[in-house]
C-alpha cells in the first residue's frame, strides 16, 4: 500500500487504522498520506537520536502506565459480564427520561449503500413491494452492498452528504428515497420510518440500543470502581503533602 525506506504498510495494517465504515477512496488516501507523514517523522526522529532523549523516556514511561492501566481496565470490563433484561432497561429509561430529551432533529430510518447503481436501482424497486427486511435478506450478502443501517436513530447534524438530509426531509414516514448518489461511485437508498423533533423524548422501543448503551457503560464504571477500590484494601498506600 505503501513505503517509506524499509518500512512498508500492508493492507492488513491500513485495515486496522481504517473505520470499517470508510469506504470513500479520498479519505482512504489521506490516511495513507498520514502513514507516511508519521513513518518519515518517526524515521528521522531515530537518526536525530530522539528515543535517548531525557524527555523522550520520561513521556515514553508515563505513557507505558497510562497505558498498562488503561489495557488492565478494559480486560476487566470485558471479562464482567453484563446480562441485563428488558425490563431493567426500560426502568432505567423511565428514571432517566429527562436525560434522552432530543437536542436536535432526529430520523429513524433504515439505509443501504451500494458500489452499483443497477444493484441499488433493483434493491429500491423490490423493497416498495417486498418491504426493508425481506429485501435486505436477500442482498446483504451481495458483494455490491457497502454498509447498511438497520432501524437507526440519528441527528440531523450526523447524516452526511447534506444531500441525503435534504432528501429525507422531504419524506414522510414509511417513504423510500430515489438511489441517490451520496458520493462518487456509491449510491444509496433510504427509507425513513418516523421523525422526532428537537426536545421530545422517543419511545423506549426506538431508544433502547441507546438506553442499553448508556446503562451497560454505567454498570461497567461501578465495576471498575469496585475493583479500584478492592485494590486500594489490598495495597500499602502512603500520601504525604
Amino acid at each position: 500500500m505503501a513505503r517509506v525506506n524499509d518500512s512498508f504498510l500492508t493492507e492488513e495494517m491500513l485495515s486496522e487504522l481504517t473505520d470499517t465504515s470508510i469506504t470513500n477512496q479520498v479519505q482512504i488516501k489521506q490516511i495513507i498520506n498520514n502513514w507516511v507523514h508519521s513513518e518519515l517523522l518517526y524515521q528521522h526522529a531515530e537518526k536525530n537520536g530522539i528515543f535517548s532523549d531525557r524527555e523522550y523516556k520520561r513521556i515514553i514511561n508515563n505513557s507505558k502506565r497510562q497505558l498498562a492501566g488503561a489495557l488492565l481496565l478494559k480486560k476487566i470490563t470485558s471479562e464482567s459480564e453484563v446480562n441485563v433484561l428488558p425490563k431493567e432497561l426500560e426502568k432505567y429509561y423511565l428514571k432517566n427520561k429527562n436525560s434522552f430529551i432530543l437536542s436536535s432533529n432526529y430520523f429513524l430510518l433504515n439505509r443501504i449503500k451500494f458500489n452499483d447503481y443497477i444493484k441499488a436501482v433493483q434493491f429500491r424497486s423490490e423493497m416498495i413491494s417486498g418491504g426493508w427486511e425481506n429485501v435486505l435478506s436477500k442482498f446483504e450478502n451481495d458483494t455490491s452492498v457497502t454498509k447498511y443501517w438497520n432501524k437507526t436513530l440519528i441527528s440531523e447534524f450526523e447524516i452526511y452528504p447534506k444531500q441525503i438530509l435534504r432528501v429525507l426531509e422531504g419524506l414522510y414516514p414509511l417513504e423510500i428515497s430515489i438511489v441517490i448518489s451520496d458520493e462518487p461511485g456509491y449510491y444509496a437508498v433510504v427509507e425513513v420510518l418516523n421523525r422526532f423533533n428537537k426536545g421530545s423524548v422517543p419511545p423506549f422501543e426506538v431508544m433502547k440500543p441507546l438506553v442499553e448503551k448508556r446503562y451497560t457503560a454505567e454498570l461497567e464504571k461501578l465495576a471498575i470502581e469496585k475493583y479500584i477500590e478492592g485494590l486500594y484494601t489490598k495495597s500499602k498506600i502512603e500520601i504525604n503533602h
